[in-house]
């Protein structure tokens, strides 16, 4: 039998997917599907130019970053990626 998924507001006033799929369902999914059918924003591989583009992001992030903080230690990445700013910003110390 298929689950059947459904949005709700939650009460901080977020949308969230109910019934909260398992860690199993999860790992499958991304395991036989995601990554293997290129789906989303993700890809197998990546041209030298598409590297270059998120380097670039990274670039004015870490510019924009130093312009306005003082803060230098660290940065936390939370999103939806593939650790493109994580690799740039790891690289760029």
């Amino acid at each position: 039998m298929t689950t059947k998924y459904y949005l709700k507001k939650n009460s901080l006033g977020y949308m969230e997917i109910f019934p909260k799929p398992s860690i199993d369902e999860i790992e499958a999914y991304y395991r036989d599907k995601y990554y293997q059918l290129s789906l989303g924003a993700y890809q197998k591989s990546y041209s030298d130019d598409e590297i270059s583009y998120f380097d670039a992001e990274a670039d004015i992030c870490i510019a924009t970053i130093n312009k306005y903080t003082r803060v230098k230690e660290s940065l936390l990445d939370i999103g939806c990626g593939e650790g493109h700013f994580s690799r740039y910003f790891l690289e760029q110390g």
